[in-house]
């Protein structure tokens, strides 16, 4: 009430305007000794900008009488905006490119539409890899498969990448994969230098530097019996 009692406007429960004008002080007391009931006075204004009443008066909490009184106090007012004061529509020329942010995004619908392309994905069965599906059931719905697999070789991370194309949301939560084993977590955290090497180098036919990467970064496997050229063993868990 602070701001109220330095002259601030405040708003009314019905939506109508009021001026605190003055705060009855606690040392006048009625004659039985009693302080006022309704020490704050001040203005209600019509919708119109007139006066309603020049003699309201209200608690010291905002309330004006009954319970839940259309005249109750509810906060400071804040000035109706102009229709003049809004943006002015944008109309782009003809050809101009431009973006726009849709006032129906939603986090929830977002996620739903990354799990359909998945499941389309999966449906269509073109380019789907063991690592790329493990990728697709962690990033896509929180589903850890048993066999936790990562790419092994370049053919292994095409696939993966070309899901990442192909659901591009996956992106904003590939660190999911980096809770599932240690292998994916330094895969993951090499992953763009991964994917550049793999972009320079695919299209020769063979990616070393790709395939000396990610030998590295996989090399802390022990399930792996046995490694050669492009071709490994691992053992399952």
């Amino acid at each position: 009430m602070e701001a109220a009692l330095n002259g601030e406007p405040v708003k009314l429960r019905n939506g109508q305007k009021a001026i605190v004008c003055y705060r009855v002080p606690d040392k006048c007391l009625f004659e039985d000794g009693e302080p006022a009931a309704f020490p704050l006075h001040g203005i209600i204004f019509a919708r119109d900008g007139y006066i309603k009443d020049a003699a309201a008066c209200w608690r010291d909490n905002g309330t004006y009488g009954q319970k839940n009184s259309v005249f109750d106090i509810i906060g400071m007012w804040e000035e109706p905006i102009d229709p003049k004061d809004l943006p002015k529509p944008f109309i782009p020329n003809q050809g101009e490119r431009y973006y726009s942010i849709s006032p129906d995004y939603d986090e929830e619908y977002d996620g739903v539409n990354m799990q359909k392309k998945i499941i389309q994905w999966l449906a269509d069965d073109v380019d789907v890899g063991l690592s790329s599906k493990c990728m697709a059931f962690v990033i896509g719905f929180d589903v850890i498969p048993r066999r936790k697999s990562y790419p092994v070789d370049p053919s292994d991370l095409s696939r993966c990448v070309k899901l990442l194309e192909r659901v591009p949301k996956m992106r904003d939560y590939l660190y999911k994969m980096k809770e599932i084993s240690p292998i994916w977590a330094k895969l993951v955290e090499h992953w763009d230098e991964l994917e550049r090497l793999l972009n320079e180098e695919k299209d020769s036919g063979r990616c070393p530097k790709t395939y000396q990467l990610m030998k590295k970064l996989t090399e802390d496997d022990h399930n792996v019996v046995f490694r050669h050229g492009g071709f490994s063993i691992r053992m399952e868990e």
